[in-house]
């Protein structure tokens, strides 16, 4: 029927596999038992129009009964985002969160830390810059918020009077000294 269908992901779930990828103008999940009997799907429209195509999708299994999805579509004018969701077994919507950057921005991998917090890495690039290409990694809870990062207070005192002071020898004219 003229459908494009992309599959990127299989990870086995307690006895059972669980398939992710692309379909044209949105993502699906596929639960199969191991006979390859299809157990339930889900389809995950694009919320922005149609997209060209989407470049990597992620599947980790997450707790007990909760699995850990994110995609990276890429929309006609080429701006992109990251879909980070949580659902239980039976793909029931659990937590949903959109990264939105501008230029180009990949998730890659998913990793679950000793406190149950889920730590997703990846790159970006802005356009027109290609080239400097920056790694990165968000750190959320199991409702996939993300604290604001902020700066830690060291001290509680404030100076009462502060002092600048010509610096010699200069470290661009060494031989000047005064």
């Amino acid at each position: 029927n003229g459908t494009s269908v992309r599959g990127n992901n299989i990870i086995e779930y307690y006895g059972f596999y669980i398939l992710g990828g692309q379909v044209d103008l949105g993502s699906y999940l596929l639960k199969i038992d191991t006979n390859g009997d299809t157990l339930a799907t889900k389809y995950i429209p694009y919320p922005f129009g149609t997209y060209s195509y989407e470049a990597e999708t992620g599947l980790k299994r997450y707790k007990q009964n909760k699995l850990i999805f994110f995609r990276n579509p890429i929309n006609s004018s080429q701006h992109t985002y990251t879909d980070l969701f949580i659902l239980d077994s039976n793909f029931n919507l659990i937590a949903e969160k959109e990264i939105i950057a501008p230029g180009f921005v990949r998730l890659q991998s998913i990793v679950i830390a000793n406190n149950d917090d889920i730590l997703f890495s990846g790159y970006s690039d802005y356009y027109g810059n290609f080239g400097n290409t920056d790694f990165y990694c968000v750190r959320t809870d199991s409702n996939l918020y993300s604290p604001p990062i902020s700066v830690s207070q060291i001290s509680g005192e404030t100076p009462k009077d502060f002092s600048l002071y010509q610096n010699y020898p200069n470290p661009f004219n060494p031989v000047n000294n005064n």
